[in-house]
C-alpha cells in the first residue's frame, strides 16, 4: 500500500509537469488577435493545381527566424478564395502544403520546400470561414511537427486545388497587424512562370497573414531536474506518511 500511495503522488507530479509541455510559443505572428488585423485585398496567390494546370504554382512566402532548435507545431493563415470560389465552400481544396525554404531563391525555383514539405489532409485542418466578414475568406490552422535548427527561413501555406471544373483559385491575404517579424518582407514566388506574372519572384512590400507556433521548451523540464523534483516529492510523501503513523 505504501508503494501505491507514493506512486500516486509521483504520477500526479509527472502529469502536472508534462502538462506544461503542451504550451505554445509564438514564433511569428502577422495575423493578430482579430479579423480587422488583416486585409481582404489584395490576395497573394498560393496554390498548387492538378497536372493539367501545372503552371499554376504560385506561392505566398514570408520570412521567420529561430534563435535555437525549435519544434514547430502549427501554421495559421488567413486565406481567401476567388475566381470560381463559392461563399463558405472550400471543398475544392485537396490538401494543404506547408513549405519551408532556405532562401527566396529556393522558393522561386521550386514550389516544394528544400528544407521541409508537409502535406496535411483537409480533415486534419481547422477552417473558420467568414473571417473579416468575407464569406470567401477563412482562418486556417494547420497542425505540423517540424524540428528546425536556429537560423532564418521562409514559409508558405499552399492550397492543393482541383481546378478542372471549378476554376477556383486561392491565396493568402496581406496583413496590417504590426506583429513579428513585421518587416514587410512577403513575396510571391512563381516557379511555374504562369499566371501572367512578369517574373518568378515579386516582393509584395507588405507582410502576409501568417502565424507560426512552436512547442514551448521553457515548460519542459530537463531530465535531471525532473528526477530531482520527483525524488523530492517521494521523500515528502514518505515523511508525511511516517508523521501520520506516529500521531496515530
Amino acid at each position: 500500500m505504501k508503494f501505491s500511495a507514493l506512486s500516486s503522488v509521483a504520477v500526479a507530479t509527472l502529469l502536472a509537469l508534462s502538462g506544461g509541455a503542451q504550451a505554445s510559443l509564438v514564433v511569428m505572428d502577422q495575423i493578430g488577435p482579430d479579423a480587422a488585423s488583416t486585409q481582404s485585398q489584395p490576395v497573394v496567390h498560393s496554390q498548387k493545381a492538378e497536372a493539367s494546370f501545372a503552371s499554376v504554382t504560385d506561392t505566398a512566402v514570408d520570412n521567420f527566424s529561430l534563435s535555437g532548435t525549435t519544434r514547430l507545431t502549427q501554421l495559421d493563415a488567413v486565406v481567401q478564395g476567388f475566381g470560381g470560389f463559392v461563399a463558405n465552400d472550400f471543398s475544392s481544396i485537396t490538401g494543404w502544403y506547408v513549405q519551408v525554404y532556405s532562401s527566396l531563391t529556393a522558393a522561386a525555383s521550386n514550389q516544394t520546400g528544400d528544407i521541409a514539405s508537409v502535406l496535411v489532409a483537409p480533415g486534419a485542418v481547422s477552417l473558420a470561414t467568414g473571417h473579416n466578414g468575407n464569406a470567401r475568406e477563412a482562418l486556417v490552422s494547420v497542425p505540423i511537427d517540424l524540428s528546425l535548427a536556429s537560423g532564418g527561413y521562409y514559409i508558405a501555406l499552399v492550397a492543393g486545388l482541383d481546378m478542372g471544373n471549378t476554376r477556383r483559385q486561392i491565396g493568402v491575404t496581406l496583413s496590417t497587424y504590426p506583429g513579428s517579424p513585421g518587416d514587410n518582407n512577403g513575396y510571391l514566388a512563381n516557379p511555374g512562370g504562369g499566371g501572367g506574372f512578369a517574373n518568378n519572384l515579386l516582393n509584395t512590400r507588405e507582410d502576409l497573414a501568417y502565424r507560426l507556433l512552436a512547442a514551448d521548451p521553457v515548460n519542459v523540464p530537463e531530465p535531471s531536474s525532473l528526477a530531482c523534483v520527483l525524488l523530492a516529492v517521494l521523500l515528502a510523501a514518505r515523511a508525511s506518511r511516517h508523521t501520520s503513523t506516529a500521531r496515530a
